[in-house]
């Protein structure tokens, strides 16, 4: 791609202080002189666009009219033509990429005059059956597993895999307030997702009161503001814990950099799909710190730099274990390990890595 082109980003998470694969993809895309314009969800009214510090640009733009799914297949790819139609004149001109992120939009969408160029990006698949539709209509697609392939229709094609990535701001001159003495853990992400297993998490601060858990990141945040459940609630009372809500993106690696050891707790007996793969897995890495998680089906072969569960195993059930065997799986030798594993998978590696698959389609005769 030429630095200069256009490219609209669309994403089912909105832009904010919590920064998702999502996000660093479109500040990627911008770094190496892309225009980007930056679509989260549809709310409000109003058509506008809003500059950002980082270069971006978000579009803003009103929910399309209820029901449409149940329309005939012409008429949903009418309105979702007039659609981008409305987006590339309140952005100054058509895109030469739709990079999307989201299953449910631009699912019909068969017009190339307004997005030359669509490439469907498939990070989460709780669904399997949504991606068919999409995925025939592309003519990109990136998977972050190999095992979604086996999902794609017969006519969709060729998948590029491509895992996440790690956030190339990892640094910054930022330091984390004074943290308390003792073994210090963290869990760093979005607090209200489901597949969050909280019951777990109780019980490992309450069994464990010599190390203090601290919980990185919004309850809810992107996503929108969520009632708290009694469990959270709970968790919040114990004397271990401490809750910092969201943080930037850039001081994230402090963060995990100050801790002794860093958490991943997920329900993997009812949500494998979703947790296969989580996106916090190379910022944990890049810490160069001792990891231990549930499951993660498609980073099994992680093993060796994390204390992975078997399916289905809670984390409270490891957790003292771990915590005796800190000195051993905190060395330098896997440290390095760690370190070099993820900054082999930086954003800015990948989307050159995807960028280059795109020029490939467009140079074929």
């Amino acid at each position: 791609m030429r630095p200069g082109s256009r490219i609209l980003v669309v994403s089912p998470e909105a832009w904010g202080p919590a920064k998702l694969s999502k996000h660093h993809y479109a500040r990627s895309l911008h770094d190496k002189g892309m225009q980007v314009f930056f679509l989260g969800p549809y709310h409000g009214t109003h058509w506008e666009l809003e500059p950002t510090s980082s270069g971006v640009t978000l579009v803003h733009a009103p929910p399309l009219p209820r029901g449409l799914r149940w329309l005939p297949g012409p008429l949903r790819a009418l309105v979702e033509s007039k659609r981008m139609d409305a987006l590339a004149s309140l952005c100054g001109a058509p895109f030469d990429v739709l990079w999307n992120f989201d299953l449910y939009r631009f699912r019909w969408l068969k017009d190339r005059r307004k997005a030359a160029l669509r490439l469907l990006h498939v990070m989460d698949l709780p669904d399997p059956d949504v991606i068919s539709v999409p995925a025939n209509l592309a003519d990109a697609v990136v998977l972050i597993s190999a095992t979604m392939a086996g999902h794609l229709p017969d006519g969709a094609p060729k998948p590029l895999t491509v895992p996440h990535g790690l956030a190339d701001r990892t640094s910054s001159d930022h330091k984390p307030p004074a943290l308390v003495d003792g073994i210090r853990s963290a869990y760093l992400g979005n607090m209200a997702i489901p597949y969050l297993d909280r019951s777990s998490l109780l019980r490992a601060v309450r069994a464990h009161p010599e190390m203090t858990l601290y919980l990185l990141g919004p309850y809810g945040g992107n996503l929108g503001d969520r009632p708290m459940d009694p469990i959270w609630e709970a968790i919040l009372k114990e004397p271990n814990v401490i809750w910092t809500g969201a943080i930037p993106s850039e001081h994230v690696h402090a963060w995990l950099s100050a801790m002794d050891l860093l958490i991943i707790a997920y329900d993997s007996a009812r949500y494998l799909n979703e947790t296969a793969h989580p996106h916090k897995v190379m910022e944990y890495l890049a810490s160069g710190r001792p990891v231990l998680a549930t499951y993660m089906r498609d980073m099994a072969h992680l093993d060796h730099l994390i204390e992975m569960l078997p399916p289905g195993v809670p984390i409270d059930h490891a957790l003292g274990k771990v915590l005796n065997d800190l000195e051993q799986l905190g060395t330098l030798e896997l440290f390095n390990a760690r370190r070099t594993y993820a900054l082999a998978n930086t954003y800015a590696k990948h989307t050159t890595t995807i960028l280059e698959h795109i020029d490939h389609l467009t140079d074929r005769p």
